[in-house]
């Protein structure tokens, strides 16, 4: 289930703290501006999600942090997907 979509910005030489989010969550993250010094980093690997056109899936129960070391603003179309529980009877 999709519980938001939002355009995120991130501003020449932002660095995000290492975080996690919401238990249920996945983000889906689809670049529009972006630039090879933006990275993410999940669990201590980096990874540069390119303007191409592609769809990233991101799974942020996962500890991640983001940085914009490049010359330009970094921005990404994003959706939080939720994930239903399923309970067993």
């Amino acid at each position: 289930t999709f519980s938001r979509g939002r355009i995120l910005i991130a501003k020449i030489d932002h660095k995000g703290n290492t975080h996690t989010d919401e238990q249920t969550a996945f983000r889906l993250h689809i670049p529009i501006i972006t630039n090879l010094g933006c990275c993410m980093t999940f669990e201590d690997a980096k990874y540069h999600m390119p303007a191409d056109g592609s769809v990233y899936i991101t799974n942020t129960k996962k500890p991640h942090s983001f940085a914009n070391l490049g010359g330009e603003d970094r921005i990404h179309l994003v959706f939080t997907v939720k994930v239903a529980s399923r309970h067993q009877p």
